[in-house]
């Protein structure tokens, strides 16, 4: 009789025992989370009033900002439109020469060509684009106003006093007190600049420019700049 061990029929077979490899502990890339699979994030809400009215963004015609809140008030849409008081001036030259001719006291516009108009997207928004010295209201098409976020308007109010005015500072303040401050230049060729005030006395104030990578003194009357 042949015995089944001859015929390799019993006992353990060649390469059986243990276990075999790569079969032992965890697959490659199968233990934590798979990517993508943890807990997706939540969307982003945006807050906007219960009662839907939202402030949106005007432009006037050059000149005309005036005319435009007139115009959208008596539509009977809530307008704001700030405005900030510019003292007296008498007539001067200013860096380059060129002589400035004396003004009065005045208003105008802190924003100029731009104003806010509160709505509700259910109202009759598209009539204001029609009124007189109103250009647009800015949005991604004619038909999709942008609306203005909430923390925006509320910060331009806190500079405005109850008659939506900003005034400048006190008479009581000192005259330095714009030193080593940044300010803005609100006249001449450099309007819109911005740079630190570095000197003051009690006309005019010396104004530290950087340009092209340096600092560019300029001094401008007092009354041509403002805390930035």
């Amino acid at each position: 009789m042949i015995s089944s061990s001859k015929l390799g029929w019993g006992g353990a077979r060649p390469n059986s025992g243990g276990p075999r490899p790569n079969s032992g502990g965890p697959r490659a890339n199968s233990g934590g989370f798979r990517p993508g699979a943890g807990a997706k994030p939540k969307p982003v809400v945006i807050w906007q009033p219960a009662d839907g009215l939202r402030w949106y963004c005007v432009r006037t015609r050059y000149e005309d900002e005036k005319l435009a809140a007139i115009q959208i008030g008596l539509a009977g849409f809530d307008v704001f439109a700030p405005t900030v008081w510019k003292p007296a001036m008498r007539a001067r030259r200013d860096a380059f020469g060129v002589l400035r001719p004396a003004r009065p006291a005045h208003l105008r516009p802190l924003f100029q060509r731009y104003q806010f108009v509160r709505f509700h997207l259910s109202d009759n928004w598209q009539d204001i684009r029609e009124l007189p010295g109103v250009d647009g209201i800015l949005g991604t098409a004619p038909d999709r106003p942008v609306a203005m976020p909430a923390w925006a308007i509320e910060q331009i109010r806190s500079r405005c006093s109850e008659n939506g005015c900003v005034y400048p500072s006190s008479p009581g303040q000192p005259e330095n007190a714009l030193v080593g401050k940044l300010v803005r230049l609100t006249e001449g060729p450099m309007t819109s600049f911005e740079g630190i005030c570095d000197w003051s006395d009690s006309k005019r104030v010396r104004v530290l420019l950087s340009l092209f990578g340096r600092d560019c003194p300029i001094t401008v009357d007092q009354t041509a700049v403002e805390a930035a």
